[in-house]
């Protein structure tokens, strides 16, 4: 995964994160997050598929959370710490996904697992998918070639030429 579709990732999310509400439902610090993940992977048991949840910890930084395969851990900043911007759902749900697919980085096995924890907890997936679509990036391998990007970007120009 390069640089340049991670970056395509959180600008997606970010979109994202703008257009539902329930993404931007604040925690009140990093340990509130252990109950929404305990419930979120209860959604996924419901379902069949065998996951339970990570371990929530603090973080020293407040610039990043981040999963930590190894640990099975998310860490969090603490609010104290800064990190009020990432105690939001969305960026929970965020690191769950990658909790669901370790080592997937933020391709489309990643993107896929985002899309399933929103079906888990009710919400709305088509919009994410479609801020995925608006920043390039698919739920697939195949829609992540180069010339599957250029031939999204001829057909969605070829789009706004048109007159009814």
């Amino acid at each position: 995964m390069t640089t340049d579709q991670a970056q395509a990732v959180y600008a997606a999310e970010d979109l994202w994160t703008a257009k539902e509400p329930q993404a931007r439902i604040k925690f009140g610090d990093w340990h509130e997050v252990q109950p929404f993940y305990a419930k979120l992977a209860a959604r996924f048991r419901e379902a069949d598929v065998q996951i339970y949840p990570p371990t929530v910890r603090p973080r020293r930084g407040a610039l990043q959370a981040h999963y930590d395969t190894a640990m099975k851990s998310v860490f969090m900043p603490p609010y104290d710490s800064g990190g009020v911007w990432a105690l939001k759902t969305g960026t929970a749900i965020h690191e769950f996904a990658h909790h669901l697919c370790p080592g997937a980085g933020h391709g489309p096995d990643f993107r896929q697992a985002m899309i399933e924890c929103l079906e888990m907890l009710g919400w709305d997936a088509d919009l994410l998918a479609d801020c995925y679509a608006q920043a390039g990036l698919s739920l697939s391998e195949k829609g992540d070639s180069i010339t599957d990007k250029v031939s999204m970007l001829i057909t969605h120009a070829e789009g706004k030429g048109r007159t009814a």
